[in-house]
């Protein structure tokens, strides 16, 4: 035969009969699938087998649909799938998918919708005999309300311990079971220091004051305004408000200066003189306070200041300069303010400028080249070892010219700004150094140009985690049981802190379950416990627990006692059953009956005897021994 063509069965074969020996070119098609063929060679009387096998050109599409915010597979959602041949539209199942067959290989749009969720959709690419894809749903917006952050207090002292209330008054004004995640922050040199977090659920009318209480321990801000941030997070939007913490320096608030006599010299200046004005100022109440010096003549600045005062009782000399050509002839006016945050004190006294001038009066001005740091501080305190510090300095022109080419630099290390500058008489300028801190040491800052050095030393604290450890005097555990040691601790330092926990040596092959290392934050605690192995031999046992930061060490210790519960002998009874019980409480019946029968008539005997010996004592005795003793047994 030249060609033949046939249809398969149900079973996928087909049969061809009374074929001629020789070789056959056998092939198969189906609309949807691959051409397949082969080669066979027929021999008389001989039946041989072909296998063929079609590959599907078809594909199918498995579509999953997830919650945006929770991953979580959504059931009912419509997904529509669309091309230039083909429509198709189907529900997700309880699995949270819709499954396309049948399709051929090519781009498709796939759009869809669920109840309470915005819309979605996005392009694929059909290629793969089975191609899967993820579309995300936001849930719908709502309408909600939400007021300016509040803190209270707003203000506190920098050198006290202070509880501040943190909160944001939220309103869900249309929808219903909204989960409210807000989280608030604290703006620290560069970085956001978390603070905590509360989260509630609102319904419709709803109104939450989320809130957290911040902890403030006294000197770990410095003196300034930090921001303070809430992130509210609800159905997928993100929304953020702002407030501010100010942290003032108390010390200065409370501070009090004695500004004494003001000195010109001359005392009486004629025009044209340059007066030097000189004044101490003392510290009478209050320490450690940076206090501002100013002098100003007839209401112009002529010298302005940055003093420390440490202590109580120490004093300084303020000095400042001004030409009487400036002012003329007449009464004029030099006052001396001294400003500590927002206090001020001051003096003032009165002079007068005379037309005339002697020249044993002249008094000769010399220009002068003068740099001076006035102050330093830190960015980022409290520093942990290891942390970037950014060390702030200010640096002023206290000279009459220009000064050029100013550089600075740490002594005894490669940190140096960038490129020198240049300041005009009594002009200020800060500097940041930025640098890893590794220990507490006195750094040395030197401010150098080609007339003039100084240099100023200020010792740079870095802080680590300090862990306090509460233990019982006495733990009792028993043998054979498995017991748990409960105990807490606390991070009583400045700074966030790993720490390294470990039980002492003597003990370590008998305890478990003691976590390695615990992170804490300033305040925070925690409570650990440890599982005593219950094969421990009975005894008293000396233990500590070991706390170690890469700067601290903290040990405390304890014992635990192993002692043995009282057990009931049960052996007998349990070998025996229920019988030996029977005859416990039948033997201890037959005792209490034979007491109550026999005791009282001992009772009886023992009373006679004692009334013979009373008539033997007198009639007076006993009327007063008469008194009689009353036994349980007598109601027997």
């Amino acid at each position: 035969m030249d060609s033949e063509k046939k249809l398969t069965n149900s079973n996928g074969i087909v049969i061809f009969r009374d074929v001629s020996p020789g070789t056959y070119y056998v092939s198969a098609e189906k609309t949807g699938y691959e051409k397949d063929s082969g080669r066979v060679e027929c021999e008389s009387g001989e039946t041989e087998d072909v296998y063929l096998y079609l590959k599907s050109t078809r594909k199918s599409l498995k579509v999953h649909v997830k919650d945006y915010k929770t991953k979580e597979l959504i059931e009912g959602a419509r997904v529509e799938i669309i091309n230039s041949d083909v429509k198709k539209e189907k529900e997700t199942n309880e699995f949270g998918y819709a499954f396309f067959d049948n399709l051929v290989s090519g781009k498709y749009e796939v759009s869809v919708l669920a109840e309470g969720y915005s819309s979605n959709y996005k392009n694929i690419y059909v290629s793969e005999d089975l191609t899967t894809t993820d579309i995300y749903l936001k849930k719908k917006n709502t309408e909600v309300s939400i007021k300016d952050l509040e803190i209270s207090p707003s203000t506190v002292c920098m050198d006290e311990d202070e509880n501040i209330d943190i909160s944001l008054p939220i309103t869900l004004k249309e929808g219903n079971d909204v989960e409210f995640e807000v989280k608030f922050y604290i703006r620290e040199g560069e970085e956001w220091v978390y603070l905590g977090k509360d989260v509630e659920t609102l319904n419709e009318d709803e109104k939450e004051e989320f809130e957290i209480e911040y902890k403030y321990e006294e000197n770990t801000l410095a003196e300034g305004n930090y921001k303070i941030k809430a992130e509210i997070e609800y159905n997928d939007e993100e929304e953020t408000e702002y407030a501010y913490l100010r942290v003032k320096n108390c010390c200065n608030e409370r501070a009090k200066f004695k500004i004494d006599e003001i000195t010109l010299d001359p005392s009486n200046p004629k025009i044209g003189d340059m007066v030097i004005g000189t004044v101490p100022v003392e510290l009478i109440e209050g320490y450690n306070v940076n206090a501002r010096l100013e002098a100003m003549v007839d209401g112009q600045l002529k010298n302005s200041e940055n003093i420390w005062f440490g202590y109580a009782g120490q004093s300084k000399l303020f000095e400042f300069a001004f030409d009487t050509s400036d002012y003329g002839i007449g009464y004029h006016t030099v006052k001396i303010f001294v400003k500590t945050g927002s206090k001020t004190q001051e003096a003032e006294k009165e002079f007068y400028v005379s037309n005339e001038r002697r020249d044993s009066d002249f008094v000769e001005y010399k220009r002068e080249h003068c740099l001076r740091i006035n102050e330093i501080k830190e960015l980022n305190s409290p520093l942990k070892s290891g942390e970037k510090t950014e060390l702030a300095v200010e640096i002023e022109n206290c000279g009459d010219y220009m000064e050029r080419n100013i550089n600075t630099k740490l002594k005894d290390s490669d940190v140096m700004l960038g490129s020198p500058f240049n300041l005009r008489p009594g002009e200020e300028k800060k500097i940041i150094f930025r640098f890893y801190a590794n220990k507490t040491e006195n750094l040395t800052i030197n401010v150098w140009n080609s007339y003039n050095s100084v240099s100023r030393i200020y010792e740079l604290k870095v802080y680590s985690g300090r862990l306090s450890i509460h233990l019982k005097p006495e733990y009792i555990v028993y043998a054979d049981e498995d017991n748990k040691i409960r105990f807490s601790v606390r991070n009583l330092g400045k700074v966030e802190d790993e720490f390294e926990i470990q039980t002492s040596e003597n003990v370590m092959d008998w305890v478990f379950g003691l976590p390695e290392k615990i992170e804490l934050k300033p305040g925070e605690s925690k409570t650990m416990e440890i599982t005593v192995n219950p094969n421990v031999v009975p005894g008293e046992y000396n233990f500590e627990i070991i706390a170690k930061t890469a700067n601290s060490e903290t040990t405390a210790s304890s014992k635990f006692r192993v002692v043995e519960r009282w057990k009931v002998p049960t052996g007998l009874f349990m070998f025996a059953g229920i019988l030996p019980w029977i005859l416990l409480i039948i033997l201890i019946l037959v005792l209490a009956f034979l007491l109550c029968l026999f005791g009282k008539n001992l009772y009886k005997r023992m009373g006679d005897r004692k009334r013979e010996n009373i008539e033997n004592m007198g009639e007076e005795t006993a009327t007063a021994g008469k008194k009689k003793t009353k036994f349980w047994w007598d109601d027997c």
